[in-house]
């Protein structure tokens, strides 16, 4: 017990430190369809992505995503009889460089890459983590701009490939929703 007190605050202070140096903190989440592969053949699938946005003090431009993905085979969601069945999935955690572009006065376009550490749960005997790269589209309304709302809603692409073991993949096609903090 007392080892997480330690991490506890040594994660409090570390944090509490790194946030300084931080500009424009965002938070969002996304929730979309698409299909995972693995050793495997395609699924469709349900995802979600919970993500942080920041810019360091070095970059104004370009802003930085973290955050985590869960998908699971779509059939997961739907009634029914569940004994002796497995439905694929993968997670995976991600950081990705974001470039943004306004278009329109109240309209927005994202592009990303970036590098994800993804774990392939598509076959039920394989549980292995692989590094590997992500790319994304986004295009949305920022609410921001109209009577200073803190809320973005956008609609858009994600695709992620493992680049080693299995060479598991996955694309989303999702609805998101960011809260400027």
């Amino acid at each position: 017990m007392l080892i997480n007190k330690k991490i506890i605050i040594f994660s409090f202070i570390f944090f509490s430190s790194q946030f300084a140096q931080l500009n424009n903190f965002n938070a969002g989440l996304y929730l979309g369809l698409g299909e995972i592969k693995g050793n495997s053949s395609p699924v469709t699938s349900l995802g979600i992505s919970v993500f942080t946005d920041f810019n360091l003090w070095f970059s104004e431009e370009v802003k930085f995503r973290t955050g985590f993905n869960y998908v699971k085979k779509l059939e997961y969601f739907i009634p029914e009889s569940r004994v002796g069945r497995y439905y694929s999935f993968i997670k995976l955690f991600f950081i990705k460089s974001i470039l943004e572009q306004k278009l329109y006065k109240i309209f927005y376009l994202e592009e990303g890459i970036g590098l994800i550490y993804i774990n392939d749960r598509t076959v039920s005997d394989i549980n292995n983590w692989q590094p590997g790269i992500s790319f994304n589209l986004t295009t949305g309304i920022d609410f921001c701009e109209i009577n200073n709302n803190k809320v973005r809603l956008g609609f858009g692409i994600d695709y992620g490939l493992g680049i080693t073991k299995t060479t598991v993949s996955y694309y989303l096609v999702y609805l998101c929703a960011m809260l400027k903090i």
